[in-house]
């Protein structure tokens, strides 16, 4: 594992870089109202990031172009915990699936990533690289690529 000696270090990496994202409050939590969005909005509001049971981690990593800017950054911290702990999990792929289809100067796009701090984008940009060095079979290496130049751009 690139830049770290275990994953349990790396993870401890990501919440500490993270360590500044609030929790979203409930009407935060989504980007709107609709029955997908409100069924969200009531199954994650229930848990802190490090507590989200791990059998509702990959519907939260599906479900990241649902949620708010506010809540992308506090969530997505348990989705890459997940994915490094279960690397033969399509968590990874869902990360990746939704940050390489980005339009990086979308006002939508610039929103959520701009409400990333320096350190926590630079984590993010860690763990793609380690995506791409764990040459994962779950992960499409076109968008990987996408999504590490997206970010690091932004970065």
């Amino acid at each position: 594992m690139p830049y770290f000696k275990s994953e349990t270090q790396f993870i401890d990496q990501v919440y500490l870089a993270f360590r500044d994202a609030s929790q979203p409050s409930v009407d935060e939590i989504t980007l709107h109202r609709c029955i997908e969005c409100d069924d969200i909005r009531d199954t994650f509001k229930l848990y802190s990031v490090q507590n989200i049971p791990n059998e509702k981690v990959e519907w939260l990593a599906q479900s990241l172009c649902f949620l708010s800017p506010v809540a992308l950054r506090y969530y997505l911290p348990r989705c890459i915990e997940y994915d490094i702990s279960n690397p033969d999990s399509w968590v990874g792929d869902s990360i990746i699936t939704f940050i390489s289809a980005q339009e990086i100067n979308a006002p939508h796009w610039a929103e959520r990533h701009n409400e990333f701090s320096q350190n926590e984008r630079g984590m993010v940009t860690k763990y793609l690289e380690i995506l791409r060095a764990r040459n994962d079979t779950n992960i499409d290496d076109e968008k990987l690529t996408i999504a590490l130049d997206t970010w690091k751009g932004k970065a």
